[in-house]
């Protein structure tokens, strides 16, 4: 069994590291700004039950509105098949004939690929010097501890491009991502309709290469896509989804047999039981037992699936190294820190609330 002795959870305060654009507010003032005509957008956001300005700094808020706007009309279409009124009845038969739930969900993919789209195109650029900073750390950190389990909540491919496709910090021949490539767990897939096939890595998390750093995406990532037909996941490389407008053709409804493989609005908490989440969700609670350090980078602390991750493992076990890594200005930090605290009690945490320019921790 893979026993990391090191742990390394990265949010997406590393990814705004790299480029501010993809901060969560500016994201969304983005997504907002394109559909700013669209009166059914407006409403919804009227009838969330959160302010509106908090709304319009959360792009998963208004998707997760339109999630959930599907599961009521579903919930509605269920309740009617049983009831003694003629006309609800009539009424459920009626959303079903014309397709309304599927329709909503597609606007809900709509929305998705959008945002999707954005980070793509955001993740392009040069990585920042921070950022390369923080993974030479990291690279020495594992060094120093031999196995390493990293987990990256984002959907970009921004740890990706250092560890994997670039090979910037020189760990790509000790990692597996459970995507290996082999002839026997690769295909040609037709991701988008009527273009040329592409190969794929098939996600293949049984007999995993024997190698100390493993990379885990919590979420999922904008190059993973579930093929509804087999229930399996695979990866394409980034800038064949770029080149194909993989993400403009979903957001058309083209989607053909593929669906991305992230977790993206609401109910994340039961979303993460789904495959390939759940995989991936079990190695965190497997590391969180074995690791004798945990560095958490650029996470908000505000993810509840996660959060019950860390406060069991903090009941579990005392005594270990917990490092806070963070971009925090003085106004800011000590509400930051009263919500660690409540996800991470009783703990002796070493905070470096300066970001990744700032001094990062004894290798250790």
């Amino acid at each position: 069994m893979f026993q990391p002795r090191l742990l390394v959870l990265v949010g997406n305060g590393v990814s705004i590291a790299a480029n501010p654009n993809l901060a969560l507010d500016r994201l969304t003032e983005r997504f907002l700004a394109r559909h700013n005509a669209d009166a059914g957008l407006n409403h919804l956001l009227d009838s969330l039950d959160i302010p509106r300005e908090e709304a319009r700094r959360d792009f998963e808020r208004v998707i997760g509105g339109v999630e959930a706007a599907e599961a009521v009309i579903r919930a509605f279409m269920e309740l009617s098949e049983a009831s003694p009124i003629s006309a609800v009845r009539e009424a459920g038969a009626l959303l079903d004939d014309a397709g309304v739930p599927d329709a909503v969900r597609h606007v809900y993919y709509a929305y998705c690929s959008e945002v999707l789209h954005a980070i793509g195109e955001l993740t392009r650029q040069n990585i920042a010097p921070s950022v390369l900073r923080f993974g030479e750390w990291l690279n020495s950190m594992h060094e120093w501890h031999g196995q390493t389990a990293i987990f990256t909540l984002n959907y970009d491919v921004l740890l990706e491009r250092m560890l994997i496709n670039a090979d910037i910090l020189g760990l790509a021949g000790r990692l597996t991502d459970y995507f290996s490539g082999l002839p026997d767990r690769q295909r040609e897939i037709e991701l988008v309709p009527g273009e040329p096939a592409v190969v794929a890595k098939l996600f293949t998390p049984t007999d995993p290469p024997d190698r100390p750093v493993r990379l885990h995406h919590l979420h999922g990532c904008l190059t993973h896509f579930h093929e509804l037909d087999t229930g399996n996941v695979l990866k394409v490389d980034s800038a064949l989804v770029r080149d194909l407008g993989v993400y403009q053709r979903f957001g058309d409804g083209d989607t053909g047999g593929f669906l991305p493989a992230v977790i993206l609005g609401s109910q994340k908490a039961r979303k993460v039981t789904d495959w390939p989440f759940e995989f991936a969700f079990e190695a965190l609670r497997e590391a969180l037992r074995s690791a004798d350090v945990i560095a958490i980078a650029g996470y908000s602390f505000r993810d509840e699936a996660v959060n019950i991750y860390l406060r069991n493992a903090v009941a579990r076990r005392a005594g270990r190294r917990w490092i806070v890594i963070d971009q925090r200005d003085a106004d800011d930090s000590q509400k930051f820190e009263r919500r660690v605290v409540s996800v991470l009690p009783d703990t002796d945490i070493e905070w470096c609330l300066d970001g990744l320019q700032g001094e990062l921790p004894q290798v250790r």
